[in-house]
């Protein structure tokens, strides 16, 4: 059988405090599984909400842009 995937579980800080979200890697797309927190006992609603990842990370023209913005002399 071949692997298509795969779940990594971890704890992040919210607001609230902590909550486990398990991150998902699928057919070359990422997704976000987040606690179902409108889930009442006994419901039949799904325990986890799953979102596609949109995070892109800083790209190495941002860094660059960043960097000429904040050496900018004032004249």
């Amino acid at each position: 059988m071949e692997n298509v995937g795969g779940i990594w579980k971890k704890t992040i800080n919210t607001k609230k405090g902590p909550v486990e979200i398990l991150s998902i890697s699928l057919g070359g797309k990422r997704y976000t599984a987040w606690p179902n927190s409108y889930k009442k006992e006994g419901d039949k609603s799904p325990d986890y909400k799953i979102q596609e990842d949109q995070y892109k990370g800083k790209t190495v023209q941002d860094n660059v842009q960043s960097t000429v913005q904040d050496n900018d002399l004032p004249f």
